[in-house]
């Protein structure tokens, strides 16, 4: 649990202001997409979870590909009211960290372990989204993603570190 926390607030000093890793220079080969977890990661996120973290207007979002070309399948959660509305997304996908750090030449790629699992930040981005991608022990992951005015690695890393423990591994 300490190695976690201080892994985490590693993350979160280049989420701060901090000197961001530079994007990858050369292409790596992507590996394969993995097995689809099988699981339901939003109907796994209790009523209680929601709340305790302020978490509303939940919008299904159906399997399909995402920009990353992740086959994923999860939800939508806002917090707040505009402009300073926050928005996370919570996905299962076929892809792992490996995949991710493959595809990361465009975006500043770091690689922790939150909760014991290996996790790739992918972020932020211009528009200020960032990317946390964990696998999962039998192929797949979990990502979480955010989309925020101010650190929006910080916020993705925190969400996180809260909600990978309540997760299958």
């Amino acid at each position: 649990m300490v190695a976690t926390a201080v892994t985490s607030l590693a993350v979160l000093a280049g989420c701060n202001g901090s000197p961001a890793p530079s994007p990858r220079a050369t292409p790596v080969t992507t590996p394969p997409p993995g097995p689809m977890p099988t699981f339901d990661l939003c109907k796994a996120l209790s009523e209680d979870f929601l709340s305790k973290q302020g978490l509303t207007a939940t919008l299904t979002i159906p399997r399909g590909e995402n920009e990353l070309g992740m086959d994923r399948n999860g939800c939508v959660i806002g917090k707040g009211e505009e402009p300073s509305r926050l928005l996370f997304g919570f996905y299962v996908t076929d892809r792992n960290v490996e995949y991710m750090k493959a595809i990361s030449a465009e975006l500043p790629f770091r690689e922790t372990t939150i909760d014991g699992r290996v996790t790739g930040i992918l972020g932020p981005s211009k528009i200020g989204e960032c990317k946390a991608l964990s696998n999962l022990s039998g192929g797949g992951g979990i990502l979480i993603s955010g989309q925020f005015v101010k650190d929006p690695c910080e916020k993705v890393v925190e969400m996180a570190d809260t909600l990978l423990p309540l997760m299958p591994r």
